[in-house]
């Protein structure tokens, strides 16, 4: 009984080789989808740049965040009275942008603690 011959497949051509990844730093600047090296959690690709993090995505661990703390923020103070839009670096929640505020109260997004109510110009 003879076997049915497979249909040929056609060839190919390789697929061109990857450009090298850069050894990841979360200060430095990326482009989205730039491959990146992060060591012992393999090469990914860059899927988000925001102003107080970088998301690089994984095949095997997914999407992961590293906090940037923007050069322009400023350490919070309640004393000092903030404006919406200004980076702000809090000693506990970290680097987080301010996107309300009122006469004694400003919201605060931060990157991992999410929206944060806190103080600000305090006499």
């Amino acid at each position: 009984m003879d076997k049915p011959k497979r249909p040929k497949r056609e060839r190919t051509k390789p697929a061109a080789p990857l450009p090298p990844a850069r050894v990841f730093d979360p200060h430095a600047s990326y482009e989205i989808g730039e491959r990146v090296d992060a060591g012992e959690r393999g090469i990914g690709k860059v899927s988000a740049i925001e102003p107080t993090y970088i998301a690089v995505k994984f095949r095997t661990s997914g999407e992961l965040r590293w906090q940037r703390v923007p050069p322009d923020a400023i350490a919070y103070d309640m004393k000092r009275r903030f404006a919406i839009g200004e980076a702000v670096k809090h000693p506990t929640f970290g680097a987080g942008i301010v996107r309300a505020a009122s006469h004694d109260r400003v919201e605060i997004e931060f990157w991992s603690e999410g929206q944060k109510t806190l103080v600000h110009a305090k006499a």
